[in-house]
Order: C-alpha cells, then sequence, then structure tokens
C-alpha cells in the first residue's frame, strides 16, 4: 500500500526495492526531470563560462599566435605572398575565436597584437617609401 501512495506522489512505477522504473524523475523533489530547463541552471553557467574559456579556444589561439609569428618571420623572404596569407589565417581564425569564445581574453590580446602588427607594418612602409623617395631625389626630404 505504501508504494501505491509514493507512486501517487512522484508519478511513475516503482520496482519492488521502491526505486523508480524509468529514470525520468528528479530524486530530490520527485518530479519528472525534463532537461537543464528546469533543474540544475547553476551548472549551466558554469558550463558556459567552461566553454568560453575551454581548451578548444585556447587551442584556436595557439594556431592563430603560430601564423602571426611565422608569417611575421616570413614576411621579408622570397616567398611574402606566402607570409600574407598565413597572416590572414592567423587573424581569421582570431576573429573566429572571439566570436565563438566571448569571454576569451588571449583571442581579444590576439586580435590586438594584429591590429598593432598592421599598424606597424604600415609606419615601416611609409618610412621606406620616404627614404626611397629621398635617395631618387638626392635629399633628405620628407615626401611630398
Amino acid at each position: 500500500m505504501e508504494n501505491t501512495n509514493q507512486n501517487d506522489q512522484i508519478g511513475g512505477e516503482l520496482t519492488e526495492n521502491g526505486d523508480q522504473k524509468n529514470g525520468n524523475y528528479d530524486p530530490v523533489t520527485g518530479k519528472p526531470y525534463n532537461g537543464p530547463k528546469t533543474y540544475g541552471t547553476q551548472n549551466n553557467v558554469g558550463n558556459i563560462q567552461n566553454e568560453n574559456n575551454g581548451d578548444g579556444g585556447q587551442k584556436m589561439c595557439i594556431v592563430s599566435l603560430c601564423c602571426l609569428i611565422i608569417g611575421t618571420l616570413l614576411l621579408f623572404t622570397p616567398v611574402a605572398i606566402v607570409a600574407g596569407v598565413v597572416l590572414v589565417a592567423g587573424y581569421v581564425i582570431a576573429m573566429l575565436t572571439s566570436a565563438k569564445y566571448p569571454k576569451n581574453e588571449f583571442a581579444t590580446i590576439l586580435i590586438c597584437l594584429y591590429g598593432l602588427d598592421i599598424l606597424l607594418g604600415i609606419i615601416f612602409y611609409i618610412v621606406v617609401v620616404d627614404t626611397c623617395m629621398s635617395c631618387l631625389n638626392g635629399e633628405w626630404a620628407i615626401m611630398g
């Protein structure tokens, strides 16, 4: 008789030991367990934080950093076009990582490093052009 009363309370069938036959019931409340929507929201918050700083984001950032280093080293070699492709690939990987894992600080720092690399490249290009122009004119003058 006790099994019948307990069965009515939790809405499921019980075995001879008093356990539930189908395991879709919360052991604390005895209500049907429908997944993370009704139970365990604190665990979901932890999972989201782990996803943002997870291994996938770190691995992608390491690949992007390798692309940055290799691309910068190859920039002044005869295969400069390959360096450009590697740098663009690294930048795209950093952007994808930042989009997929928004709280990942490594990806944000990499994007800043790529921006700094582009800025220094533009400054270097202007200095080289100015130097070449002054050499061609035979004087030390500012471009213009």
